[in-house]
């Protein structure tokens, strides 16, 4: 019988132009892959905003779309951004978020969340809702991080990271340098994939992402591994054709 367990989360944040829902159906792939082993959690950027690159004629019906970013006068996006994931922090139930994936502009969310729990105080409650073990960044350009604290004490994140590379993508340089400006080479891992500005459709290709995913959240070691996984990376990701099934 299959556990009935509640899963860890990850985070998903969308691209500029976009929205949870969009971005729920374009992270379809990857979800079905790892399906029980994480919960995949969407939320809509604060800035209402015209769609984005590569929405319309997809996505044409699926407004309203929203951005990250700051453009207006008067716009602040790390207090827009904070009070949009506070709202969400502060839902009650669902397991803690170990994870965040990030598409183009939501890179900037996951950079600033990441620098968020390594600049803030080593005592936090345990009830928080956020404890991350890992995060993808996927496309992302080089632009900065939202900033969601005033100052910064360290600047270089680094937490566990995965960085996936379209090499049609017409950022796929900007994607290599985000990685020397914010990033500690040492704990940040590339996935170049046959792609343009898009998360990976190839079955191959998102199976090493999932793998990628777990190794990050579960390292060698880790004494959680076992009980959270119940079988091995291997195992886990299989040889199932989901692309052929789903697309």
């Amino acid at each position: 019988m299959a556990s009935t367990a509640p899963l860890p989360r990850i985070l998903c944040l969308h691209g500029g132009g976009s929205n949870a829902a969009i971005f729920h159906a374009q992270t379809r792939f990857i979800r079905h892959v790892l399906r029980d082993r994480f919960e995949f959690v969407f939320v809509d950027g604060p800035f209402e905003t015209k769609p984005g690159p590569g929405i319309l004629p997809t996505f044409e019906d699926c407004g309203p779309y929203f951005r990250w970013a700051a453009l207006g006068e008067g716009e602040d996006e790390g207090e827009a951004t904070g009070n949009v994931l506070r709202r969400f922090e502060e839902e009650p139930g669902g397991e803690r978020i170990v994870g965040l994936l990030g598409f183009s502009q939501g890179v900037r969310v996951v950079m600033g969340l990441l620098l968020r729990q390594q600049n803030q105080p080593q005592d936090l409650p345990e009830k928080g809702l956020m404890c991350l073990r890992f995060a993808v960044c996927a496309m992302g350009g080089i632009s900065p991080p939202i900033q969601l604290l005033e100052t910064y004490r360290d600047e270089t994140i680094r937490i566990p990271t995965i960085h996936v590379h379209g090499i049609h993508d017409s950022i796929y340089e900007q994607s290599k340098l985000l990685i020397t400006r914010h990033f500690d080479a040492r704990s940040a891992k590339v996935l170049t994939v046959d792609a343009g500005h898009h998360l990976p459709a190839k079955m191959h290709e998102t199976n090493r992402l999932a793998e990628m995913m777990l190794e990050a959240c579960y390292p060698r070691g880790d004494g959680d591994r076992g009980s959270a996984l119940g079988v091995s990376t291997a195992a886990a990701i299989g040889t199932t054709k989901y692309a052929e099934r789903l697309a």
